[in-house]
């Protein structure tokens, strides 16, 4: 009897340490984790993806908890904003100081950024204990586009840049067509192989949804293939530096055939070389 009374004493022992225990490790595990949130915060709460693996009571208690010990924004820094204003930025952000600093969906927040009109890239990181930073890169204009009686401003990935003042980029050259825009960065990529031609250039049209002519600022046209078109430019470039064609009293320049260039002569240059035939014939090189 007395054995089955230890044995019984012995159990309840046990089970006394076992609830003691269990209850411990849960304050030492909400301490760590607002130990993490306080010292660690970035490395180990929204970084590690703690807060998606809460459930949305446990992490509004956790938000609510570290805005309590002083978490919440005060201080929002911005950088690489040029032609966005800082109250546009913010107004996107959705973010107001003394918010909980942890309540900030970064996630929604960064798209929201990117959807404003020059912004093509934005990082949003929380700074502990009490800062928000915000880095966003802007787009880069590259070509106005000439359409439907107005201009609006293409960036080099294609993008029109909303409500942006095209009037300020005087200097870049204008694009022609229903799908110029979705096909500046292809035709930059080629024409800044050759950077003094490209730099001279004043209009392309694009033509048939298949192909560029440009217009150079001395009123020289170029017709540009469909196919091939690195090689044309390239070698444009070459005729340009052996003989000086785009100095030449020629009207245009047709690259469109691959084993010969057609040029189109002044009426001026026509008849100081007394061709025959009408005046602007086109004559193969």
């Amino acid at each position: 009897m007395r054995r089955i009374t230890a044995l019984q004493h012995a159990n309840a022992r046990k089970r006394r340490k076992s609830k003691f225990t269990f209850g411990a490790l849960m304050r030492i595990g909400g301490a760590i984790i607002l130990g993490g949130s306080l010292i660690g915060g970035p490395i180990w709460i929204w970084r590690s993806g703690m807060l998606e693996i809460l459930s949305s009571k446990s992490e509004d208690a956790l938000i609510a908890t570290t805005a309590a010990l002083g978490m919440k924004i005060d201080t929002i820094g911005i950088e690489g904003n040029g032609h966005t204003d800082r109250e546009a930025i913010l107004a996107a952000l959705n973010a107001r100081r003394g918010a909980p600093l942890l309540g900030l969906d970064l996630k929604e927040s960064k798209s929201q950024l990117e959807r404003l009109p020059w912004i093509s890239r934005a990082t949003i990181e929380r700074r502990l204990p009490d800062r928000l930073y915000i880095a966003v890169t802007e787009r880069t204009p590259a070509a106005l586009w000439q359409h439907e009686g107005r201009f609006d401003l293409v960036d080099i990935d294609g993008v029109v840049i909303a409500n942006a003042d095209a009037t300020q980029y005087p200097s870049l050259p204008h694009v022609i067509g229903v799908d110029a825009p979705q096909h500046v960065q292809q035709l930059m990529s080629v024409l800044m192989r050759q950077p003094d031609l490209a730099a001279k250039i004043l209009v392309a049209t694009r033509l048939g949804g298949r192909r560029w002519d440009l217009r150079f600022d001395n009123g020289i046209d170029i017709h540009l293939p469909a196919q091939g078109v690195a090689e044309a430019w390239d070698r444009l470039a070459l005729m340009q530096e052996q003989n000086r064609i785009l100095d030449r009293d020629v009207i245009g320049i047709d690259l469109r055939l691959p084993d010969r260039v057609v040029v189109k002569l002044t009426p001026n240059s026509v008849q100081k070389l007394g061709l025959a035939g009408p005046v602007g014939k086109e004559k193969p090189q």
